[in-house]
């Protein structure tokens, strides 16, 4: 179970870094303000609930979104590109 929270730690950490990249600090708490009150998604909750994350980044950005998701993504594979393995 613990290695499951360091993964979705993990998660939450490059869903940070990716919206600040994109969108800068000030501008990420709303979004994360916006998540919550309109989608029902905390910030902590995002890596249980990452696909009804995208899908929300989706109804809010639409098109944009894809950029958003291409850097999580990209930011993802650096990581687990790094993570030794057992």
């Amino acid at each position: 179970m613990k290695e499951l929270k360091l993964i979705g730690a993990d998660l939450l950490e490059i869903v940070d870094e990716s919206l600040d990249e994109v969108f800068g600090r000030g501008r990420k708490r709303v979004i994360y303000y916006y998540l919550d009150r309109i989608f029902d998604i905390k910030r902590e909750e995002i890596p249980e609930n990452f696909g009804k994350f995208l899908r929300s980044l989706e109804e809010l950005f639409g098109g944009g979104a894809e950029i958003i998701k291409r850097v999580i993504m990209k930011k993802l594979d650096k990581k687990l590109l790094m993570e030794p393995t057992i």
